[in-house]
C-alpha cells in the first residue's frame, strides 16, 4: 500500500509537470488558481467547458477551463483510468517455422506494468542445402532431399534427367570398304537407347604392281605404272608422261662469228639423252658499220654523189654512191607572164643540168574599184543606181541602191472603230506625200449586266438578255435551273459586289486604251 501511495504521488507529480508548460501558458492570458474549491461559491468551481490538458490513463489526468464565477482559469485533476500506454514491444523469444514466440509491452506511463503477446510461427523452415538422395540418369529424374535444420522436417525436390546417356565402346555392324563407308552402332548401358556413327570408307589400297612404268624419251611419250588395290580389284596408273623433248646442251661445233663481208655460223648442238643434234645455221654478215661520212661528190638531179668513211668495226676505208637527188635543180631567173585583174599569171623557171621546168602561178588580184558614182538617186518605193570604176583595167559595174522607205507623220484616224468593224488611221510621206492607210482594231463590245427575261425551272432552262452600252446590240443566252436562290438574284450579295467592282475596272481600263490609241 506504501508502493502505491508513493508511486500516486510520483504519477501526480509528473502530471503536473506535463501540464506546466500549458498552466504557464494560461496565466500569461489570465489569473489562474489550483484551488479545487471556488473562492465566490465555497464549493466547485462553475465551469461550462473543460479542456483536457493531459489524458488519464493508469495515472491521473489533468483538465482546465474557466469559473463564471470566481473569473479564474481553474485546473482540475482527472481520476485514472487504469489504462496503460503501452510501448511499441520488444522480441523478447523470435518465432520459429513452428513455435510461436512472444512480444513484450512495457507501460510509458509507470514502467511498473507489463504485458505479452504471441507472435505467429513463421511457417517458413530453414532449409540446409540438401543432399541428392537419387542420382539422375539419361531417362529418370533424381531426387534432392532437404531438412529443416530447426525442426527437422523434410522435402524432395526432382533432379532433371541429364539426357547423357552412358554409351558402350560401341560394335561394328556393317564394315566400310574402299569406297563405302561403314557403321559403328553404341549402345546405353543404362536405358538400352542407341546409335550410330560413320566408319569413313578405306580408300584404296594401290601396291600391288601390274604393269611397271615405261619412262618417256626425248621424243616419244611414256606411261605410269598400272597399280591394283589390294583389298579390290580397282587399278590405277597407265596415265601418259609427256615426252621430254631434247636436251641440247652438248657442244659439237662452237659457233663461227661472222664478219663485216663474210657469213659465220651457229654452233652445232647435240641432246645429251640421244644423238639428235641442232644447229650449224648460217649468220648473215652485218655490213660495214660507218659512223662518219666524208662527201666527196654532191648529187644533182641527173648524177649520183659519192661518200667515204672507215668501218667502226674492221678499220676497212669504205666509199658508197649518193642517190640522185631529184629535186637539186639548178633553176635559172624564170619568165614571168604577168597577172591580170581576172587572169592569173604565172613565172616558168628551167633547170639548167637537165633542162626540168618548174611553173609558179601568180594570183589574179581582182579589181580596184574606185568609190563610185551615184547616177539614180533611191526614192521612198524606187531603188537608185551607183556605178563604180576598176582603177586598174578601167572595167566598170553598177549597184542597185535599195529603196528608202517612207517616212510617215504622226497620223490622223480618218475613220472611227466600231463594237464590230475596224476604224482607220491615215500617215502622210513628209517625202513623197503619200497617203498610207492603217487599221485600227474593232474595239468589241462593251456588255452590260445579264438581265433575266425568263427565269429557269425545273422543265425548261431560263433565257437571259444584255445589252451593248455602246452599240445597243443584244445578247441573249439560256441557263440551266440550279434550284432555289437567294432572293438577292442569281448571286450571293458578296459575289454581286465583287462582280460589279471587276466590271467598273474592266469598263475604265478600255476608255483609257481607246483614248490612248486615238491619240
Amino acid at each position: 500500500m506504501k508502493y502505491l501511495r508513493c508511486a500516486g504521488a510520483l504519477a501526480l507529480l509528473l502530471v503536473l509537470l506535463l501540464a506546466l508548460p500549458a498552466l504557464a501558458e494560461g496565466a500569461a492570458r489570465m489569473d489562474e488558481t489550483s484551488d479545487t474549491f471556488c473562492g465566490a461559491t465555497g464549493g466547485a468551481h462553475q465551469v461550462k467547458e473543460w479542456t483536457v490538458t493531459v489524458e488519464p490513463s493508469c495515472m491521473v489526468g489533468l483538465r482546465k477551463g474557466y469559473c463564471e464565477a470566481c473569473q479564474m482559469m481553474c485546473n482540475d485533476v482527472i481520476p485514472a483510468t487504469g489504462e496503460h500506454l503501452w510501448d511499441k514491444g520488444t522480441v523478447t523469444t523470435a518465432p520459429t517455422c513452428v513455435d510461436e514466440g512472444v512480444r513484450t509491452f512495457n507501460c510509458i506511463m509507470c514502467n511498473d506494468a507489463t504485458k505479452t503477446e504471441p507472435i505467429a510461427a513463421t511457417g517458413e523452415h530453414a532449409w540446409d542445402a540438401g543432399v541428392e538422395t537419387t542420382a539422375p540418369t539419361c531417362v529418370d529424374e533424381g531426387v534432392k532431399t532437404y531438412t529443416c535444420t530447426v525442426c527437422g522436417e523434410t522435402k524432395t525436390e526432382p533432379i532433371a534427367a541429364t539426357g547423357e546417356h552412358a554409351w558402350d565402346a560401341g560394335k561394328e555392324t556393317t564394315a566400310p570398304t574402299c569406297t563405302a563407308a561403314g557403321v559403328k552402332t553404341f549402345t546405353c548401358t543404362v536405358c538400352g537407347e542407341t546409335k550410330t556413327e560413320e566408319i569413313p570408307a578405306l580408300n584404296h589400297d594401290f601396291s600391288v604392281e601390274v604393269t611397271p612404268e615405261v619412262p618417256a624419251t626425248c621424243t616419244a611419250d611414256g606411261a605410269t605404272a598400272v597399280m591394283q588395290c589390294s583389298r579390290c580389284n580397282e587399278t590405277e596408273g597407265g596415265d601418259p608422261i609427256p615426252a621430254l623433248n631434247h636436251d641440247f646442251s652438248v657442244e659439237v661445233t662452237p659457233e663461227v662469228p661472222a664478219t663485216c663481208t663474210a657469213d659465220g655460223a651457229t654452233a652445232v648442238m647435240q641432246c645429251s639423252r640421244c644423238n639428235e643434234t641442232e644447229g650449224g645455221e648460217p649468220i648473215p654478215a652485218p655490213g660495214h658499220t660507218v659512223t662518219t661520212w666524208e662527201l666527196v661528190e654532191k648529187p644533182t638531179c641527173s648524177t649520183e654523189g659519192k661518200e667515204t668513211g672507215v668501218c667502226d668495226v674492221c678499220g676497212e676505208t669504205v666509199e658508197q654512191a649518193i642517190p640522185i637527188d631529184p629535186v637539186a635543180h639548178a633553176f635559172d631567173d624564170g619568165v614571168e607572164t604577168p597577172a591580170t585583174c581576172e587572169v592569173d599569171g604565172k613565172v616558168v623557171y628551167t633547170c639548167q643540168l637537165c633542162g626540168e621546168t618548174q611553173e609558179v602561178v601568180i594570183p589574179a588580184p581582182g579589181h580596184a574599184w574606185d568609190a563610185g558614182v551615184e547616177i539614180t538617186a533611191p526614192g521612198c518605193e524606187t531603188e537608185g543606181v551607183k556605178l563604180y570604176t576598176c582603177t586598174a583595167c578601167g572595167l566598170q559595174a553598177i549597184e542597185v541602191i535599195p529603196a528608202l522607205g517612207h517616212t510617215p507623220d504622226a497620223g490622223k484616224v480618218t475613220k472611227e472603230p466600231t463594237c464590230t468593224e475596224n476604224g482607220v488611221k491615215t500617215y502622210t510621206c513628209t517625202v513623197c506625200g503619200k497617203h498610207l492607210n492603217e487599221a485600227i482594231p474593232a474595239e468589241g463590245h462593251e456588255w452590260g449586266k445579264w438581265v433575266t427575261l425568263r427565269a429557269a425551272t425545273e422543265d425548261q432552262p431560263g433565257e437571259q438578255e444584255r445589252t451593248c452600252q455602246v452599240c445597243g446590240a443584244k445578247q441573249t443566252r439560256e441557263v440551266d435551273y440550279q434550284g432555289d436562290m437567294p432572293k438577292t438574284g442569281v448571286f450571293t450579295v458578296p459575289t454581286a459586289w465583287l462582280v460589279s467592282a471587276l466590271a467598273l475596272s474592266l469598263t475604265g481600263y478600255i476608255a483609257l486604251k481607246r483614248k490612248s490609241e486615238r491619240g
